[in-house]
């Protein structure tokens, strides 16, 4: 999947490339759709110079078999010095001596699989997109060694972490006598004020995402909102008549 996809984006951009693979029907196939493609062992010196290694930029190695993997990127630096290596591997332990043996970017499928499923559930919580995508570059750069340590009390995963587990998200209705009735959004700055966000405003049947700030809450409609522990009892207060109970419509 991984060489299939790569093929795609060089050929979409018209970078030239050369495919080595030692499935035999694999290239049989491939050839017949007009695709340079070669059989044998990359981890080879002969299969490598038939490829075309000494003229070649960039070197993308995703080899299944560690040992023959860490051969190819060996072989890869030797026969051209300047080539830029980038290594797939499956594991994460391969990192280190894939990097010793010349690879410029070694990239594990499963961390990779990990920091999708983080940047998923971050994206869910509403994580802003600019400290998602912070996190994931910091990851990145440091060759996962966030993702390979102990939290430290500083870091970035740590802090966000943090925060989620505060996070909640509720549906509250605005009760009649309530003081933010007839104001706006706009108005009430509760992010500010609340630290509480509004996501959503229910109105009778209809959910208007993301709600108008400039238009008047109502008696009986309902704040989709995300915020804090503290900050849900702060708005909870807020939205309910000054003499009674409030309550939720829940999570």
């Amino acid at each position: 999947m991984n060489g299939r996809n790569l093929a795609k984006a060089a050929k979409a951009v018209g970078i030239p490339y050369v495919i080595v693979e030692m499935n035999p029907k694999t290239v049989k196939e491939e050839k017949r759709k007009g695709e340079p493609i070669i059989f044998g062992d990359a981890s080879h010196e002969a299969v490598l110079k038939e490829a075309g290694i000494h003229n070649a930029r960039t070197i993308v190695i995703a080899i299944n078999d560690p040992g023959a993997l860490r051969s190819t990127v060996l072989l890869a630096r030797k026969l051209n010095p300047g080539v830029h290596i980038i290594a797939r591997t499956r594991h994460i332990q391969e990192v280190d001596p894939l990097d010793a043996l010349g690879a410029d970017h070694v990239i594990p499928e499963e961390f990779e699989t990990s920091i999708e499923i983080f940047t998923r559930v971050l994206r869910n919580y509403l994580v802003p997109e600019q400290e998602v995508e912070k996190l994931i570059g910091e990851i990145r750069s440091e060759g996962y060694e966030m993702l390979r340590r102990p939290f430290a009390g500083d870091s970035t995963l740590c802090q966000l972490g943090d925060m989620l587990g505060d996070v909640e998200v509720r549906a509250l209705r605005v009760q009649d006598g309530s003081e933010v009735v007839e104001k706006t959004l706009s108005e009430l700055a509760l992010r500010r004020d609340y630290g509480v966000t509004v996501v959503a405003l229910k109105r009778g049947s209809e959910w208007k995402v993301p709600p108008d700030a400039q238009e008047p809450i109502r008696e009986g409609d309902v704040l989709l909102v995300l915020a804090r522990a503290e900050g849900v009892a702060k708005i909870r207060r807020l939205l309910c008549h000054k003499e009674e109970s409030c309550w939720d419509t829940g999570a």
